[in-house]
């Protein structure tokens, strides 16, 4: 496990919050914990898919209803199936962040889709518990999920004009396609997410 803490030690010394910019990092007292999402938790993932879609400053917000296209509603849709990994981070028992991923195949593929064996990344902080290292503490309990699932790689998308891209850029992603107006990125769990017996 040594090389999974190092890994999450050098992404919090970045000091980079939810938004992509810096500050000094706040990390949460004991009152903010992380649960495993189940499949009693779709009103927690509808919130969050939600917070998840970037709208650029000064564009019209997004209406709810947009959760109930194929396209977006698939990364939450009948969630508790095979591959279906997901965490939460409560305050007080209320969910103000969540992190998880998603196998899709290649027949239906979703935004960030590489290939039907790497899951897609989704994830969100509630906009008023962002700039305070709560991201940086959800992700870092995911890799830890991650290395007990034996999860190999990760993949996203990501507009172009969404600061978290700097976020995925220092947490290792890289760039494997270039769209219109989003980066395809993908990061490799193998060396990285390793434990000392493999």
């Amino acid at each position: 496990m040594q090389q999974l803490f190092l890994f999450w030690k050098e992404v919090l010394d970045k000091e980079t919050v939810d938004s992509g910019e810096t500050c000094t990092l706040i990390m949460p007292n004991n009152s903010m914990i992380t649960a495993q999402i189940g499949p009693d938790d779709e009103s927690i993932l509808r919130d969050f898919l939600f917070h998840a879609i970037f709208v650029p400053d000064g564009e019209k917000p997004l209406d709810r209803n947009v959760l109930e296209l194929p396209e977006i509603s698939k990364y939450m849709k009948n969630w508790g199936r095979y591959g279906d990994l997901g965490l939460k981070l409560l305050h007080e028992n209320r969910a103000v962040g969540a992190i998880w991923c998603r196998l899709l195949p290649v027949v239906d593929p979703g935004y960030g889709f590489v290939r039907e064996d790497i899951p897609e990344l989704t994830m969100a902080i509630l906009p008023e518990y962002r700039n305070r290292g709560l991201g940086l503490r959800l992700y870092r309990d995911f890799g830890e999920l991650l290395i007990r699932h034996h999860i190999r790689g990760l993949s996203l998308s990501v507009d172009k004009r969404n600061p978290a891209t700097r976020f995925y850029l220092r947490a290792g992603f890289n760039v494997i396609r270039e769209e219109e107006t989003a980066f395809v990125m993908i990061r490799h769990l193998s060396e990285t997410y390793r434990t000392d017996n493999e």
